[in-house]
């Protein structure tokens, strides 16, 4: 849950992972059709996240 001044209008989320690691891929949709992207990378099995960026990792 996002709690600001300014919170986005709407959100998606997709993953483009592998069988060992997920790649969730965040975009932010604000007021005025502004976006950000960020990439959130995590093991499959234990969601630990090992990465936070604007691009993927790409770990096989």
């Amino acid at each position: 849950m996002l709690r600001a001044e300014n919170v986005p209008v709407a959100w998606a989320v997709t993953d483009n992972g592998t069988a060992e690691h997920t790649e969730a891929r965040i975009t932010l949709t604000w007021g005025g059709g502004k976006t950000t992207k960020l990439v959130v990378d995590m093991t499959r099995g234990s969601h630990k996240i090992f990465h936070i960026g604007t691009k993927g990792l790409g770990v096989k």
